[in-house]
């Protein structure tokens, strides 16, 4: 079972397309999407600083796109690579501020808004004292 519990099957794509459009008298079976290994990628992937190094595209792309178009794939496929995915968070400027300035500014806009508060409230306490020693 896949993450999202859904099956999935690895098997040869021309033996199983063949199995299941053996039967059918018009129109075929397609599977829905093809997950493929490239060797030219694998050693970025695998590093501990794919954030630092990524370079978008997989020099791997255009062979896959000229095998997908010999074997029998519907037109309008679309091929994603996840190196460019992966180049697309790298410059993310949430990605590149870290988690730590984020919490380092939620936790002083919480230290300024209790400040705010805390003087108000000494204010507002205050006032009241010194109303009360007028009477």
């Amino acid at each position: 079972m896949a993450i999202n519990n859904e099956p999935f099957l690895i098997a040869d794509f021309n033996a199983l397309h063949e199995r299941l459009n053996v039967v059918r008298t018009f129109g075929d079976r397609q599977p829905k999407e093809f997950w493929i290994a490239t060797t030219q990628g694998s050693e970025l992937i695998n590093s501990k600083d794919i954030l630092e190094t990524v370079s978008p595209g997989d020099p791997g792309v255009s062979d896959i796109q000229q095998k997908l178009a010999s074997v029998r794939v519907r037109p309008g496929s679309n091929i994603s690579d996840r190196t460019v995915y992966l180049s697309k968070v790298a410059f993310d400027p949430l990605v590149a501020a870290g988690w730590k300035a984020l919490l380092g500014i939620a936790f002083l806009t919480v230290l300024i808004v209790s400040a705010i508060g805390f003087l108000v409230h000494a204010k507002v306490s205050f006032n009241e004292r010194r109303k009360n020693l007028r009477y």
